[in-house]
């Protein structure tokens, strides 16, 4: 009978750290991303829990519209919208398509490559609990052209 009743609570235990469905809290998350002071559209913003200051759980992504405003939306089944709560690393890629044309040149980024890869980019926020989240992205073309020289000098 005290195996039986100890082996209940270790089970229950087990269940209450695990949670139900094992997704982490959420909040809304929305912005902009602005270059030189313009909305910009077509440009992926991602959230990546930041594993460094305990955050978990999978990314969120958002798109900007013509206004150059985006709504995050949490990348599992449910697409649910917001971002997990706390720490995380901003992934920012423009989609501008590669090329706009079979024979044309390839369209160059409007963000700077750095901020596309999770190694590299130094953005950062905080996801709060409670409140929609609003987070606004500045950019300047001039940090394009200075990745692109000093891209162009390692060659």
């Amino acid at each position: 009978m005290t195996r039986q009743i100890t082996f209940g609570l270790i089970a229950l235990a087990c269940v209450a750290m695990i949670g139900c469905g094992g997704r982490p809290k959420l909040a809304e998350v929305e912005g902009q991303v602005l270059i030189d002071g313009e909305p910009v559209e077509g440009i992926e913003i991602k959230y990546i829990p930041d594993p460094e200051s305990g955050n978990e759980g999978r990314f969120s992504t958002g798109k900007t519209n013509a206004e150059g405003k985006f709504t995050l939306v949490y990348d599992d089944e449910d697409k649910l919208p917001g971002a997990s709560i706390g720490q995380c690393r901003i992934l920012v890629r423009d989609l501008l398509p590669a090329y706009t044309s079979r024979d044309a040149e390839p369209q160059p980024s409007r963000i700077a490559l750095k901020y596309s890869e999770a190694n590299t980019t130094p953005l950062r926020q905080t996801v709060e609990s409670g409140i929609v989240n609003n987070h606004v992205f500045k950019f300047s073309s001039d940090e394009v052209e200075e990745e692109r020289a000093a891209n162009a000098n390692k060659e």
